[in-house]
């Protein structure tokens, strides 16, 4: 607000005096003059007139804006609403504001000194003489009718802030201050003083907007906050200290309701320490509802010009990180458990970090590697240096996705090679360990040499392939008697015999199935399956692989569809992979699809691959069993009821095929509404996985 003093001693006086000789003197001039004569009148008009314009002079100048206005009209309004008996100006003004325009527009400025000229961005004076309503706008209305109030309640000054607009058009924040005068006849000639403010209010809300900020980041401390004088009342909290220990502004420790008297002596003896000059730092247990709980409490001096004048505090509750370093205290307690438990496995144990550095290794492994402990720790898992290393790069691409981006546990078989430079087979399984949060601690890795067994598998293999192409011959040649004796070669036949050689020609077809599934099985993991691929077209292998199967198609009625995409190019493929892949799909898809029912082929182009389906609305797979489908010998719980027999090696089969040749296979399915299996192949062949 405007201080006392703040315009020139005497000028209120001053002003009375001249206005009442302007005002007053004009009104009576015919009475006086009649008395006194009208040069008297005359001479004193000439010296009140040369005191107002010497006043004016006087104010030209002031650093504070002044403005000169007639209120008369308003004044003489005022008076006519009271004899119409309006009492209550605030409701009369709310309920008619209009009669705030018409007094508006009543208020002429008569004079503005160089400073309000200034301060309003005008040209001259003259912009701002005249009718007041020219530099009010609406939005300074309310102030105006708070000043015909004031008027009604014949108050003596009005003096508020406010925030004006320029004749550029620009906001100012101002503070205005008007004395109004005893009589009535002075209203012609108020005084109304402006003092820009802007700057100030500037400053006034840049450190409200920094005291809100403050008190925002102090309320947002996950730690509780305080501060006392030196009478040691308590003068600043934040939000966390509020929740702990409840208002506590204005108070001194002992009137804290919430802290204990135990920690009242303690909290008692650090602040007398923290009011000489000390920082006390602490560790304290507290018991809550919750438990124990474990605080980090500090308490320092705050001084201003050498002097203390208060302590500042913080009360932070460590029971998180405490309890962590419990979990790590148990977890290395645990690890050396495990140490011990795994120090004498007959596989190897690995430990590593999260970027795959040895950090522990057990016995089996100096017994299968070659290397001494000392020799593997501190190495990376798969470095050539050791035993690893001879698989590719993809391999360890693939293992790592797994353990460190997907989170899950590898599980592979791969060579290595011992110290002395002979070879193993291995099996390892790879698993990282997690925190509390997810997150990866280190990796633990079980590995077994499975040499021997694969020797065995090996083995198990070649008398398979050795036993099928022995059985092959026979089953041949019994097919082929029995379609000669069928198509009546040896002379007709009767229903009977008929019924007899169909069954045994089926059973020998069944057993030829058997027999080249089991020759491709022991291919396959016996590692001499080899791959010869030539151009073919896609639907000329599709038209193969259905006229395989034309018969039971025919017998089930079943509706076949295609759809073959026009743009697949002349593909390099193995054609006997395909016929393979396609028999064993459509094979199921027939055998699980009620009679009547329907398939659909589809095949398209999907960048450098070909994409194949088979699609079925049949008996479908459920859902439980669906991640074991491709492995060897399994059958699903439901098509088990409608067909007893049958090998579970088809689509183990075609996997193992597909993946041989840089292929793919995958399905979708549900229970009851049928199957769609898909695979993919390279439109080129890769050479080197046909070596």
């Amino acid at each position: 607000m405007l201080k006392k003093g703040l315009f020139p001693i005497g000028f209120r006086e001053c002003a009375n005096y001249t206005k009442k000789k302007i005002v007053k003197g004009r009104e009576k001039r015919k009475s006086r003059g009649r008395r006194e004569g009208d040069f008297v009148v005359a001479e004193r008009l000439r010296l009140s007139e040369e005191r107002y314009n010497n006043l004016l002079e006087y104010t030209e100048y002031a650093p504070v804006s002044m403005w000169v206005e007639d209120y008369s009209g308003v004044k003489s309004f005022i008076n006519r609403l009271k004899k119409r008996g309006v009492v209550n100006f605030e409701r009369h003004f709310e309920d008619h504001p209009k009669d705030v325009r018409r007094a508006l527009n009543m208020v002429t400025v008569r004079y503005v000194n160089v400073a309000t000229v200034k301060l309003y961005k005008a040209k001259r004076a003259d912009d701002l003489l005249g009718p007041l309503s020219r530099i009010i706008n609406n939005e300074s209305l309310p102030l105006f009718k708070e000043q015909l109030i004031a008027i009604a309640k014949r108050k003596k000054e009005f003096e508020t802030e406010t925030v004006a607009t320029t004749l550029t058009g620009e906001k100012i924040n101002i503070q205005l201050k008007i004395n109004f005068p005893n009589t009535e006849l002075k209203y012609s000639n108020l005084l109304v003083c402006i003092n820009d403010i802007t700057a100030h209010k500037k400053a006034e809300n840049q450190l409200k907007e920094n005291r809100t900020l403050l008190k925002s980041v102090i309320d947002s401390l996950p730690f509780s906050l305080f501060a006392m004088n030196k009478e040691n009342k308590y003068i600043l909290q934040n939000s966390q200290c509020r929740k702990s220990w409840g208002n506590i502004i204005g108070k001194t420790l002992k009137e804290v309701s919430r802290v204990s008297a135990k920690e009242k002596k303690i909290w008692g003896k650090n602040n007398r320490e923290a009011m000489k000059g000390k920082t006390i730092d602490r560790e304290t247990e507290r018991s809550s509802g919750e438990g124990k709980r474990y605080f980090q409490s500090t308490i320092a001096p705050i001084r201003e010009d050498g002097e203390i004048r208060g302590a500042l505090g913080m009360d932070i509750d460590i029971t998180g990180s405490k309890l962590v370093e419990k979990k790590l205290k148990d977890s290395t307690e645990d690890l050396k458990k495990f140490k011990l438990a795994v120090k004498y496995a007959s596989d190897t144990v690995i430990i590593t970090d999260k970027k795959g550095t040895i950090l522990y290794v057990n016995q089996a492994a100096e017994k299968i590697s070659g290397y001494s402990q000392s020799e593997i720790i501190g190495e990376k898992i798969g470095s050539r240096k050791l035993w690893g290393g001879i698989k590719d790069s993809d391999y360890y691409k693939i293992m790592w996705t797994k353990i460190r981006d997907e989170k899950k546990t590898f599980i592979g078989e791969l060579r290595n090679k011992r110290k002395d430079g002979t070879e193993y087979e291995a099996e390892i399984r790879i698993s990282p360990v997690f925190d509390d949060n997810k997150g990866i601690l280190f990796y633990i890795a079980i590995e077994r040499d499975i040499t021997e067994q694969k020797e065995i598998d090996r083995a198990k293999s070649e008398f398979v392939s050795l036993a099928s192409h022995q059985l092959r011959t026979p089953l041949s040649s019994i097919s082929l008697s029995a379609e000669l004796l069928l198509k009546d070669a040896a002379g007709q036949v009767t229903k009977e015999q008929a019924e007899y050689l169909n069954d045994i020609y089926e059973d020998v077809f069944k057993m030829s199935e058997l027999i080249n599934a089991l020759l491709n099985i022991s291919k396959i993991e016996m590692g001499t399956f080899v791959a010869e691929p030539e151009p073919a077209e896609i639907v000329d292998l599709i038209d193969c692989a259905l006229a395989e199967v034309e018969t039971q198609i025919k017998n089930k009625k079943i509706d076949v569809a295609r759809n073959i995409d026009r743009m697949i190019p002349t593909i390099e493929v193995d054609k006997n992979i395909i016929r393979v892949v396609m028999h064993n799909l459509l094979h199921n898809s027939i055998k699980y699809t009620d009679t009547g029912g329907r398939i659909e082929i589809n095949a398209k182009k999907a960048g450098g691959s070909i994409i194949l389906s088979v699609k079925d609305n049949g008996v479908g797979i459920p859902l439980r069993q669906q991640s074991k489908i491709f492995s060897k010998y399994f059958r699903a719980d439901n098509v088990k009821k409608i067909e007893a027999s049958g090998t579970g090696l088809g689509l183990y089969i075609s996997r193992s095929l597909l993946e041989e040749v840089g292929g793919k296979i995958w399905f979708e399915s549900r229970l009851n509404q049928g199957t769609v299996f898909s695979f993919s192949l390279p439109i080129k062949a890769k050479k080197e996985k046909w070596i």
